[in-house]
């Protein structure tokens, strides 16, 4: 699969991007989980609320589905720019 094959030229082999792709999967995990339950607790608070004609109508709870496209963003694009950003390095 193109997602888990190293730039040409890495450093690291496939089992570094498997071992990325593991770790970021599990921290995205993590995160949806712990912004359910949060999200759910600071709206039924009455903290925030979001207008029905802004969001998809998909909801976990309280939460719009699209709150979840934050933590799934931070878990794998992070480590994506990071991994880039040293790729830079290496091959200067």
């Amino acid at each position: 699969m193109w997602l888990l094959r190293p730039p040409s030229g890495s450093r690291c082999g496939d089992q570094g991007a498997k071992r990325r792709l593991a770790a970021s999967s599990c921290a995205a995990v993590v995160l949806v989980v712990l912004t359910a339950i949060f999200d759910n607790i600071m709206i039924a608070a009455d903290l925030y609320s979001y207008p029905d004609q802004l969001v998809s109508g998909l909801r976990i709870g309280l939460a719009p589905i699209e709150d979840f496209a934050y933590p799934i963003t931070i878990a794998f694009g992070l480590p994506a720019v990071r991994a880039l950003a040293f790729e830079r390095e290496v091959t200067r």
